[in-house]
């Protein structure tokens, strides 16, 4: 789960999601952010996603490299997001 909160120290964090009780311990994504071009979902993961639904973005933090799998209607948000957390 990717959560964005703009005036928050920390405006981009990623989750792992949880059916059942809280979420685990988020991992804050450290701009800026380097936004590059949204692809088919390839690699291990691939197999399990379903590939006309999610594109992959690739992103570049400042302290690591993201291949995020998002739904394909979301990549414009995301976009708008980790350009506005850039900004901050």
């Amino acid at each position: 789960m990717l959560v964005f909160e703009p005036e928050a120290p920390v405006p981009a964090v990623w989750r792992p999601a949880r059916l059942f009780g809280p979420s685990a311990q988020g991992v804050p994504l450290t701009g800026p952010f380097n936004v590059h071009g949204a692809g088919p979902v390839v690699g291990r993961g691939g197999r399990t996603i379903k590939r006309d639904v999610f594109r992959l973005l690739s992103v570049g933090a400042a302290d690591r490299y993201w291949d995020l799998a998002l739904p394909a209607r979301d990549l414009a948000l995301v976009r708008a997001a980790l350009s506005d957390a850039n900004s901050a």
